[in-house]
């Protein structure tokens, strides 16, 4: 049982909103302790009608994908292995979870053969006609029904009123396979004619689970959503509801983490959790490595000012500090410091086509062209040089496709090195002030910028120093600023 205290805290931040939008990651779906975790947070939020979004169990989408790979190049007795290992993988957390209730056991098991027997006839079908994108898409997507139907027989197990949705019946999306994203032109109008009688007619305390990761296009053919995915689902879901209802709503991102800190443990001593921060600080530190959050999870509800908490699933209970993303800024002189370690500078000089128009444009359908993504750009004001960051693959790649074209190597010269890129992130960056603590904290280290970009809101300030000096830099930022706030 809960002690009545963590109770009484627990059920007063659910009483916040009516309406919850909770994600439980594959970290949350491990066993029967879990699951005992997942139908006691429901009881605390008691109050809110409540929507949860669950991801595959641990390691099922790797071994999809497996799947995917060994139907493709026909090798048929590596696909039934894994087949087989999938089913007894699930098998044993339905007999873990329904010990003693045989009937909802029973229904669990027969979903899974049903599924698993699905997911056979379209490997059969890679394995006679060969791979196409909506086939890969459709096999990955097994995880997720899977896994949020096992729940949604789960919670009826712990006496909770549950409704199971598919991705597909509620999420349309473009065509782009394996990064798809939502048409809500065409989502929203599905909500309101299958989720909205449900929010009228049903007990207010009742669940609807819906598969994350997954939707159909308009030709309704599977497609998932990309890193991020059942995140990014639950965005989805509270953009929807809140276009219907008008009303106010909260994300739970529950994850195996406290939240979102301020810097890498791994690269940065001393980093400390970031307990609010603006939306536009999230997506500027989950570009810059915070992996804890897709910054397309945030352009869904900012306008709508949605608010996210991300909350740390090993201890729902415990009175704890979370990180909350809202349209409140973070009242820190910086919100953090993201380092990312070996990136590719290249930079493409002419002093012949100086205000020459369209050399930007060039070499920007160039990197595009070759699916080349450009992380960061500088130029000298008389445009005798470019300067930009790709990923550090990328880079030898980016100085071939420059060598190769005949127009770029007959008038430029072309230069690429291995750097880390630094991002100083917070709503003051923009300050003089601040910025002199940035350099004071290079020139602390005797490390000097290759290159700085601030972008135009002011909230990202990115430097470019040597690879081998990334994490030495980033240490001395963030220990400029601690000691500023000290103090």
């Amino acid at each position: 049982m809960l002690e009545t205290q963590n109770v009484s805290e627990m059920s007063e931040i659910g009483s916040r909103s009516p309406l919850i939008v909770m994600k439980f990651g594959g970290s949350c779906l491990l066993d029967s302790h879990a699951f005992r975790k997942i139908s006691e947070i429901s009881l605390l939020y008691s109050t809110s009608q409540k929507f949860y979004i669950a991801s595959a169990f641990n390691g099922v989408t790797e071994k999809l994908v497996q799947l995917t790979l060994y139907a493709k190049s026909k090798d048929q007795s590596a696909v039934q292995e894994i087949l087989n290992e999938l089913k007894e993988s699930h098998v044993s957390i339905i007999f873990e979870l329904f010990n003693d209730f045989p009937a909802y056991e029973q229904e669990a098991i027969e979903c899974l053969n049903g599924l698993i027997a699905e997911l056979n006839k379209t490997l059969e079908k890679i394995l006679e006609f060969g791979m196409e994108p909506y086939f890969s898409d459709y096999v990955i997507s097994f995880g997720e029904r899977i896994s949020t139907f096992i729940l949604h027989i789960y919670l009826q197990k712990e006496g909770l009123i549950s409704h199971f949705f598919s991705g597909e019946e509620l999420i349309i999306t473009n065509d782009n396979y394996s990064n798809a994203l939502p048409d809500l032109k065409c989502t929203i109008p599905r909500f309101q004619k299958r989720i909205l009688p449900l929010i009228s007619q049903s007990d207010q305390n009742s669940i609807i689970c819906i598969t994350g990761f997954i939707g159909r296009n308009k030709n309704g053919y599977t497609t998932t959503l990309g890193r991020g995915g059942s995140d990014f689902t639950a965005t989805i879901v509270a953009r929807s509801l809140f276009e219907i209802l008008k009303t106010p709503l909260t994300i739970i991102l529950w994850k195996d983490v406290q939240g979102i800190l301020s810097a890498d443990p791994n690269q940065v001593e001393n980093p400390h959790l970031i307990k609010q921060m603006s939306y536009s600080e999230a997506k500027e530190m989950a570009f810059f490595g915070a992996k804890v959050l897709h910054p397309k999870c945030l352009s869904l509800i900012e306008d709508q000012k949605i608010e996210i908490q991300i909350r740390n699933f090993t201890r729902p209970f415990i009175k704890q500090e979370f990180s909350t993303i809202s349209n409140v800024a973070n009242d820190q002189v910086i919100t953090g410091v993201s380092a990312i370690k070996e990136m590719a500078m290249v930079t493409v000089s002419s002093g012949l086509l100086v205000d020459v128009p369209g050399v930007l444009g060039r070499i920007f359908t160039l990197m595009g062209q070759n699916n080349i993504n450009v992380s960061m750009v500088t130029q000298s004001s008389s445009e005798v040089n470019t300067t930009f960051i790709v990923e550090s693959k990328d880079g030898d790649k980016s100085l071939h496709l420059f060598e190769e074209d005949s127009w770029f190597s007959h008038w430029f010269t072309f230069e690429k090195s291995l750097v880390g890129m630094i991002a100083v992130i917070g709503t003051d960056i923009n300050l003089s002030k601040n910025k002199i603590l940035i350099f004071q904290a290079l020139e602390k280290v005797g490390v000097h910028a290759l290159a700085v970009a601030q972008s135009s809101d002011g909230i990202n300030l990115s430097l470019v120093v040597p690879s081998e000096k990334t994490q030495i830099v980033a240490n001395a930022i963030n220990e400029e600023f601690r000691r500023i706030s000290i103090n």
